[in-house]
């Protein structure tokens, strides 16, 4: 079920985005197998702030990162 808040192209954004980051893997050192969650966050002004939180088992980072707002 999709929440009222977002629709079925939000979800293929999400979804294409993610699939992108972790192709690419961790930034710091491009370990591909990243530990992740991805997150929509809906601002008051309507805005949707799509962002992945990345931890790297290998160089032990973690970082957050907008992939996009729509």
């Amino acid at each position: 079920m999709i929440p009222d808040n977002l629709n079925e192209e939000d979800l293929i954004f999400l979804e294409n985005e993610t699939q992108k980051a972790i192709e690419d893997g961790c930034k710091e050192c491009n370990f591909r197998h990243i530990i992740y969650s991805t997150n929509i966050s809906v601002e008051p002004n309507g805005s949707k702030v799509f962002f992945i939180e990345v931890d790297c088992p290998s160089c032990k980072c973690d970082y957050k990162e907008i992939m996009g707002v729509r």
